[in-house]
């Protein structure tokens, strides 16, 4: 329990208190276009356990597609609170699930993402896909035969690239 209270007042702390407190916050598309400084779509090359100040994170290269808004370059480094070091587990609620791989969207606000797990999007076939809880995998496609299974719009939300788009600004 106190590892635990440790853990969660760290990310806090090293994220500042009002980036912590957007987690229990819906943001939807202009909410994370506004609060945004760049936004990027780009292919998951690798990810990777780091561990500072006791605290684990999960270490994110992508590789960058196309930038909807702000100034990018090729790649992108994302670090997110959570993750397996050393078989050390650390699971943050909401914390996003990069694959490598594949395709995001990503919100960034100083290099993190915005909302922590409402700023990444899985993108497959010009959908944007964000899983509404930690319950379902990280996009529709990961379930076998999934539209017979769970029913998308309860368990993600989504949105045309080309509304993402028209929101980035």
């Amino acid at each position: 329990m106190i590892n635990r209270f440790a853990m969660v007042l760290g990310i806090a702390l090293s994220m500042g208190i009002a980036q912590a407190a957007t987690y229990t916050e819906k943001l939807g598309l202009d909410d994370l276009s506004a609060r945004a400084d760049k936004i990027i779509v780009g292919t998951v090359s690798n990810t990777y356990p780091v561990k500072r100040g006791g605290l684990v994170y999960t270490a994110t290269d992508i590789l960058v597609d196309s930038t909807l808004k702000g100034d990018s370059k090729s790649m992108v480094h994302v670090e997110v609170p959570g993750g397996r070091y050393r078989g050390e587990v650390t699971r943050v609620e909401g914390a996003p699930e990069f694959i490598v791989n594949d395709t995001v969207l990503v919100y960034l606000d100083g290099g993190t993402p915005v909302g922590l797990g409402q700023g990444v999007f899985v993108v497959e076939a010009g959908i944007a896909f964000r899983r509404k809880s930690d319950d379902v995998f990280v996009s529709p496609a990961r379930h076998h035969d999934w539209a017979d299974e769970i029913d998308p719009a309860a368990h993600y939300d989504y949105a045309t690239m080309a509304r993402v788009r028209a929101a980035a600004r």
